[in-house]
């Protein structure tokens, strides 16, 4: 993930621009709203709590379709600004996925697996292996092959250390999905025993 911000916020706004995943708690200033600048909109925040995530990609792991932003809102209160311009306010617990001037809303969603993140722990919940995989890839710096297409579909609920050991966690996974996971160097093999 890459933030960028100035050493010292001057005039109306708060601004910082996100590429990657970050978590925020904001200080609430009226004089002076935040903003999270993304390649698809701006979330401009009243005071909260809430996790940005500008590469969200969709549950069918198309490399070639462009990736969302994720917003979930875990207290207070924010909106999103679309590149048309219009705006959404989003209410705690909503989740929002925009991608240009498309918006689809989630209203009521458990928001302890992106607390979780913050905390340093993964949270999975009835998660898809190839979604729980990309996420830990990415996080210890690894390249994933799948052997086959099963293995992709296979689900998981857990939470695990994020600060753990990469073997460890996949031993984990491995021993309580029947899918066979090996980390070999920096690539993580994917397949059915």
């Amino acid at each position: 993930s890459r933030i960028l911000f100035p050493t010292h916020f001057s005039g109306d706004k708060r601004q910082v621009y996100l590429d990657g995943t970050a978590y925020f708690f904001v200080s609430k200033d009226k004089e002076r709203p935040f903003y999270v600048n993304t390649a698809n909109g701006v979330v401009k925040e009243y005071g909260t709590e809430f996790l940005v995530n500008t590469r969200y990609a969709n549950q069918t792991n198309n490399r070639h379709s462009p990736m969302s932003t994720e917003v979930v809102l875990v207290n207070g209160s924010i909106s999103i600004i679309t590149k048309d311009d219009k705006e959404y306010i989003m209410q705690p617990r909503d989740r929002m996925l925009v991608k240009g001037s498309q918006i689809q809303k989630e209203q009521n969603v458990d928001t302890s697996p992106y607390t979780a993140w913050n905390e340093g722990k993964f949270k999975f919940d009835d998660c898809r292996i190839d979604n729980l995989i990309s996420v830990i890839s990415k996080w210890y710096g690894c390249s994933v092959v799948f052997m086959d297409q099963e293995s992709r579909n296979v689900r998981l609920t857990g939470t695990f250390d994020r600060y753990g050991k990469l073997s460890d966690l996949l031993q984990s996974v491995n021993a309580v999905t029947g899918v066979d996971i090996e980390q070999h160097g920096d690539t993580i093999i994917v397949g059915m025993r």
